[in-house]
Parts: C-alpha cells; sequence; structure tokens
C-alpha cells in the first residue's frame, strides 16, 4: 500500500532541494526505498515522484498486491515496454528538458560512496537513462540522496511515536539494571543482567500496539559494557571480565527495536552512566563528578546547535569542544547519528568534516542522537535520543539523564 506520509515528506524534501523529478528504478529486493513507499515486489517496479504527483509503474504479476490509484502494468507479452512507462510517466508529470533545460532527474546512486543510497546499478542506470534521451533528447541528472536522506531523517507524528516508545522501554529496563546491578558483578555479568531484564514481560509496551522486542544491534554487544580502566577502550569494545569495583564508574550502550502492528520496526540507542560508591562515600569524588557534568553540558551544547538546517559537523564541534577542553582528550567516533528503523539510519551524521556525511543538513523532525565521551580510565559516556524541532526547543524521546546513577 502507499506509504501517503511518507511520499508527501519526500516531495517536500524535493521541494527544498529544487529537485524536480525522481525515478526509483527497483529491482526484487535491492531497492529500500521503493519497498518504503509502495510495498513488496517481485519483478522490476519503477516510481517516478515530481514534487506534486507520482505514477507508479509494476508488474501485471505484482499489480495484485500493490494498492496504489496512480499505477500501470506492463507485461513481458506488452507492446508497452517498462521504459516506455517511464517515459509516458515523464511526460504526464511535465518533463521537458527541451524546454526547460534546468529539469533533472534524480536517481538512487551515491556520491558519496553510502551504500544505503547506491542502489542503481551501473548497467540499469546506463539503459535507463539512454531510453530517456532518445525519447527526450540530452537531459541533466543528479544523485537522489538528499532526497533519500531527507525522507528517512524526518519523521511523522506516529513514528516519533513509536520511537518514543522504543527509547522509554529502553530507559526502563537500564533503570532496572542500575538498580539490581551489585558491586563486584563482572562486565558479562552485568551484560547477561540487562537481557534477563529485557526477557520479562513487558505489558504497557503490548498496549501500544508493540508485538515484538528485540535487541537494536547484534546480540554479541548489545548492551555495550565498560567499566573502570576500559573506558580507554573503542565505545564497542565486548564485555569482559574486569569486575565492577568501588570506585569505578560503568555504563551500559543500549537499545531495543520494536516492531508493531503494522509491521514497521523502530530503535532507540541510549547510553547510561553509574558510579559505584566506596564504603565512606555518598557521592562520587570530584574527578568522577567533573566527568559526569562535562557530558552533560556536552550533550547541552549539542541538543541546542542541532537545528534544521545545519551541517552535522557544526554539531559535532560543537558537542565534542566541550569535552577536549574540559580534559584535553579527544574521542574517536562521531558524536551522533541518524536514528530510526535502524540504529544506524541513512542521513545526517554528527562527525567530523572529513566525512561526506557530516555535511548532510540536520532535518526538520529529524532524530539524531548525541553521545560524547571522556576517553579515560574511570571516564563515561552518556547518550541521548534528540528530536529537532523546527520552531522550539528540542526534546529527547526519553528522560534525560541528569544525575549520575549511584551503586551501592
Amino acid at each position: 500500500m502507499m506509504n501517503k506520509e511518507k511520499l508527501k515528506i519526500a516531495q517536500q524534501v524535493m521541494k527544498d532541494e529544487n529537485i524536480p523529478f525522481w525515478i526509483i528504478y527497483a529491482e526484487e529486493g535491492r531497492d529500500p526505498t521503493f519497498e518504503r513507499l509502495i510495498g513488496p515486489h517481485v519483478v522490476p517496479a519503477v516510481l517516478v515522484v515530481s514534487q506534486r504527483a507520482h505514477r507508479t509503474i509494476v508488474s501485471s504479476l505484482d499489480a495484485d498486491n500493490i494498492e496504489e490509484d496512480k499505477m500501470w502494468t506492463y507485461s513481458g507479452q506488452s507492446r508497452h515496454s517498462i521504459e516506455s512507462l517511464i517515459n509516458r510517466a515523464l511526460r504526464e508529470l511535465h518533463f521537458d528538458p527541451r524546454e526547460r533545460p534546468e529539469q533533472t532527474i534524480a536517481f538512487n546512486y551515491s556520491t558519496m560512496r553510502d551504500a544505503k543510497t547506491d542502489l542503481l546499478g551501473y548497467g540499469v542506470a546506463k539503459h535507463v537513462m539512454k531510453s530517456i534521451r532518445d525519447h527526450f533528447g540530452s537531459f541533466k541528472h543528479q544523485s537522489a540522496e538528499a532526497v533519500i536522506y531527507g525522507m528517512y531523517d524526518r519523521k511523522s507524528p506516529d513514528e516519533l511515536k513509536k520511537m518514543t516508545i522504543a527509547a522509554q522501554r529502553a530507559d526502563e529496563i537500564l533503570k532496572v539494571t542500575f538498580r539490581d546491578l551489585q558491586p563486584g558483578t563482572t562486565e558479562k555479568q552485568a551484560y547477561q543482567l540487562v537481557h534477563s531484564i529485557m526477557n520479562r514481560n513487558s505489558a504497557w509496551t503490548a498496549n501500544c500496539g508493540v508485538v515484538k522486542e528485540e535487541l537494536a544491534w547484534a546480540a554479541n554487544h548489545c548492551p555495550v559494557v565498560l567499566t573502570g580502566p576500559n573506558f580507554a577502550k573503542g565505545g564497542h569494545a565486548g564485555a569482559s571480565d574486569t569486575q565492577i569495583m568501588p570506585g569505578h564508574t560503568v555504563y551500559f550502550d543500549f537499545g531495543v527495536k520494536l516492531t508493531f502492528k503494522d509491521g514497521t520496526s523502530w530503535c532507540s540507542d541510549i547510553q547510561r552512566m553509574g558510579y559505584v560508591l566506596r564504603g565512606d562515600e555518598n557521592r562520587a569524588p570530584f574527578e568522577v563528578q567533573k566527568v559526569f557534568n562535562v557530558l552533560v553540558k556536552s550533550i547541552d551544547v549539542g541538543i541546542a546547535a542541532l537545528r534544521p538546517g545545519v551541517k552535522g559537523y557544526m554539531v559535532d564541534e560543537a558537542s565534542r569542544k566541550i569535552v577536549v577542553d574540559a580534559f584535553g582528550v579527544n574521542y574517536d567516533h562521531a558524536t551522533g547519528h541518524s536514528l530510526g528503523e535502524s540504529t544506524h539510519s541513512p542521513g545526517t551524521r554528527l562527525t567530523g568534516r572529513q566525512n561526506p556525511l557530516s555535511h548532510l543538513k540536520v532535518q526538520p523532525w529529524g532524530v539524531y542522537t548525541i553521545e560524547p565521551r571522556v576517553k579515560i580510565d574511570n571516564g563515561g559516556s552518556i547518550e541521548e535520543d534528540v528530536v529537532v524541532v523546527p520552531n522550539g526547543p528540542n526534546y529527547t524521546l526519553c528522560e534525560r539523564q541528569k544525575e549520575l546513577i549511584y551503586i551501592r
């Protein structure tokens, strides 16, 4: 069934980016953007989109499985080939490069070496473009990556509601984990504790339409658990036999993937930090509290910088500067990334300028993580999932961590 809400978002991105036409030529299972907008198919299918209208072209074999008003079918024995239907669709949508040479067609290939948008094979691209040239004459083409990234980044109200449930569920699991965590537990045991808590039934998510709950990424490092001296490791390190001892900081990097009754799945990705009190302590020592306070400030700055139209590297630089200025130590990962149906969804990356994805624009109603790290012995990390509100303050999908969690 046509996802009218997502098509409307894609067409708004096309207007914002001044892209008049977009053609998705999808082989079976090769281009998820077609299935996201129209639905699954077996043989080649095409979606031709302008800023105000669209045409769908599918095989007669797939027609019964696709509910779409603006749909044409083709058959291998028909005199109307798929290429002639593409040209017919372009004519109906007022593509005329002779009269309007500034008109361009966007195709699903990448200029950024990103497999998530490099979806149209070289041979297919040559064939389709030749067919259009033979019919219309010379025309300009460009990458559709701005449309794809924008479509994935911009969330509808219903999608934001589902992502909020996913974030709140992850936060709930980690709150119980910190409550039950005992000093002397190893990182591996803490990892197993998270899994055991997750396996307990969650009636409230079922009442919200959730039919399946999974880890948001590969089970062997979901969650990531690091404590004390292991904070100097990389952020994706697997849990070890290191004990979580008094005087140690500890953090969990964790998320869930929830599938809803409508078949859509949405992810969360959060990090929470704690400290194991020594016997004579009732609060963390200065150096640990400084780590925590700097992380909170870094996230505050990142959330404030996360505005529509800002480029990803600008948010990264603003947030990262707080950590580097305070400790003289950098962290070796992005400050954040787009979040959605996967934990690393196609879209803007909040990272250094050397990454092409950092030059993409932050999107209105996008959801991005902010996850600075203090990468030192007994350091720390916090991660929040942030919604970009066009004309108002941004907000997080679940309760922010503003206080250090104590383990006794």
